[in-house]
């Protein structure tokens, strides 16, 4: 993305000499008139005339060239996040709790090294959420914020009486409907399994990062199982993939259990990112 501000603030400052010798040669023509000028005058004036159409030539070419660079970089941002998994991605990698919030958990766990993960969802939901919006929020908005450029770009070939090119123009509004088809694909779902799936990541970072097992489940219910939090006689537990299952504490026998996981914080985040994409569609 930062190559796409590049080359339109290059535009624009060929933009700027293009006006800058526009407002000139009008300048010059109206002191002219206002003086009757002599011959001295009209050579002036028709050197302006001719650094005037000089630089409409620059300002043309350079149009049309950062409008080419312009769609085929942004085809190619949106071929990163629909094939690319880029937002996915950058999800996965913000998602982490304050240190705050780790020492905390090492806190509570004290000296019988497992918690009930339940317990502590609120503390998580709510660090996990404001690491989402600190890092994706930006993201979002310079993703909007490049497409935007193609509308201004888009302008400038209007305002200079032009058509605008119509194979880029399509290129950008294809790149621009598969970007946000992704995104909202991805956050706008509320059955979507990835606010879990980020949680349990940030819970496997935070471990890893204290060298211990937070949430833990009871030797009898198998290994590697995660604790979600203990009933009389009974704990339910999930696995690496997300899978809920009622543990007995007495067999050790698993059930299968149906537990939809939802968070509100977590949500709230979803909808703040996908807001920067609705404010560009508006």
């Amino acid at each position: 993305m930062t190559s796409i501000h590049r080359d339109v603030s290059e535009y624009i400052q060929k933009a700027k000499v293009h006006v800058n010798a526009h407002k000139s040669t009008l300048l010059q023509l109206l002191s002219a008139n206002a003086t009757q000028s002599c011959k001295s005058n009209v050579v002036e004036t028709g050197r302006l005339f001719a650094e005037m159409q000089r630089t409409e030539e620059d300002h043309v070419l350079s149009l049309l060239r950062t409008w080419k660079t312009l769609a085929e970089n942004l085809d190619s941002l949106a071929n990163l996040l629909v094939e690319g998994d880029l937002l996915r991605s950058e999800l996965h990698r913000s998602a982490v709790f304050d240190e705050s919030v780790t020492e905390a958990l090492l806190a509570a766990a004290g000296d019988s090294g497992s918690l009930d993960l339940a317990a502590y969802l609120s503390l998580m939901e709510e660090s996990l959420a404001r690491s989402l919006s600190s890092n994706l929020l930006p993201f979002m908005k310079q993703l909007s914020q490049a497409f935007d450029l193609s509308q201004f770009l888009a302008d400038m070939w209007v305002f200079g009486s032009f058509d605008v090119p119509e194979t880029e123009l399509t290129l950008v509004q294809t790149a621009w409907s598969r970007a946000a088809k992704t995104a909202h694909g991805l956050l706008a779902q509320n059955s979507s399994p990835l606010p879990f799936r980020l949680l349990r990541l940030a819970v496997d970072r935070a471990e890893e990062a204290m060298s211990t097992n937070l949430f833990m489940a009871p030797d009898i219910c198998s290994g590697g199982m995660q604790l979600w939090n203990m009933t009389s006689g009974h704990a339910l537990v999930f696995d690496d993939k997300g899978r809920f299952y009622e543990c007995d504490l007495k067999s050790g026998h698993l059930s299968p259990h149906r537990h939809r996981y939802s968070s509100a914080a977590i949500n709230d985040t979803f909808s703040s990112l996908i807001q920067q994409l609705n404010m560009r569609v508006s």
